[in-house]
């Protein structure tokens, strides 16, 4: 019998993988929106993640726990609410890294960020599978 609660297993594996695509996807919007022509060595790919990674899981921590939570609270159980819990989580962080940093508003890192958020949401979605 099939209830609408994930296992542990799979919300622990959604919280610990949805975060992985996060640090690559915003070097590689970053790059084609600024039009820098970074590179994907593997130097940069391992600085990338050395960086990033960290930072993505802080924004589980700080952001993704209370926005799944209220997902469940609510029943928002869609794919649809998923993605935009990822676009609200990387907004917050955009916001909290622009308060805290001093970087400004600026419209590059809100747009990586955001998109960043919107492709773990999709991940965690997968990975979680809720009840349909």
């Amino acid at each position: 019998m099939e209830t609408d609660r994930p296992t542990i297993t799979r919300l622990v594996l959604a919280f610990f993988i949805s975060p992985l695509p996060a640090p690559l996807t915003y070097y590689l919007l970053a790059t084609l929106l600024q039009k820098t022509g970074g590179s994907l060595s593997l130097d940069n790919i391992v600085m990338i993640y050395l960086i990033g990674l960290p930072l993505s899981y802080l924004a589980v921590l700080i952001v993704g726990i209370p926005v799944y939570s209220l997902v469940i609270l609510l029943n928002l159980r869609s794919i649809t609410w998923y993605l935009l819990g990822g676009v609200g989580s990387g907004l917050i962080i955009w916001f909290l890294i622009s308060i805290f940093f001093g970087h400004g508003y600026y419209l590059l890192p809100f747009i990586s960020l955001a998109i960043s958020g919107a492709i773990s949401g999709i991940v965690f979605f997968i990975i979680e599978k809720p009840a349909r």
